[in-house]
């Protein structure tokens, strides 16, 4: 009887260990299927993570504060990845320095994001994550996810899905506003419309 018990628990450790030190991969957590809104247990709370960079090493969020973040967590696979991409820019152009965009690919190699990143160099902070470890952590299981962080590094929304990049435009102009107020010489609305006039011609 004794050994049957033993063979149970080393059974159940090994299975235990396996899962928690192995990443999904990107292409696992874009599959799961989970229903849209934003999850509560990330707000109002403050982001002390690292992003994996592009270009190797990592960058801490914390280094951030100051601005405010959008957090994007997605994969070219996704059809509506460029054009969020040009969307983001709008933004990141009209906020200046307020705002940083931090988009994170969880494509296996750099090759697609690449042409969209270099092509007409963003003004992103570009982060690779293969693995999906930041997703993991952030217990995110839809790309694309975005996380918006006001200036002190606390997350004020997370909203998931492809279909909700105008909530995310919402979301980021509102809380750059409340910090700062709109840009001089360009209304929250003139962002809207480049944004939209962007997508026209796409």
């Amino acid at each position: 009887m004794r050994p049957c018990w033993i063979a149970i628990v080393l059974a159940i450790g090994c299975r235990v260990d396996a899962s928690s030190s192995t990443p999904p991969r990107a292409s696992a957590v874009a599959r799961s299927p989970v229903p849209l809104g934003a999850p509560t247990t990330l707000v109002g709370q403050a982001l002390d993570e690292i992003v994996p960079l592009r270009g190797g090493g990592g960058l801490p969020l914390r280094d951030l504060q100051g601005q405010v973040v959008l957090l994007e967590l997605g994969t070219t696979a996704e059809p509506t990845w460029a054009q969020a991409q040009a969307r983001w820019r709008v933004l990141a152009e009209a906020y200046g320095g307020a705002l940083r965009v931090v988009s994170v690919v969880h494509d296996p190699d750099l090759l697609a994001a690449g042409v969209v990143w270099d092509r007409d160099p963003l003004p992103f902070i570009h982060g690779w994550d293969p693995q999906g470890a930041l997703a993991l952590r952030l217990g995110v299981t839809h790309l694309p996810t975005r996380v918006i962080l006001d200036r002190t590094g606390k997350v004020v929304a997370l909203l998931e899905g492809a279909d909700r990049d105008a909530d995310v435009e919402a979301a980021v102009r509102a809380s750059l506003d409340a910090s700062q107020g709109a840009p001089a010489g360009r209304p929250p609305e003139a962002v809207t419309r480049s944004s939209a006039g962007e997508r026209a011609a796409n």
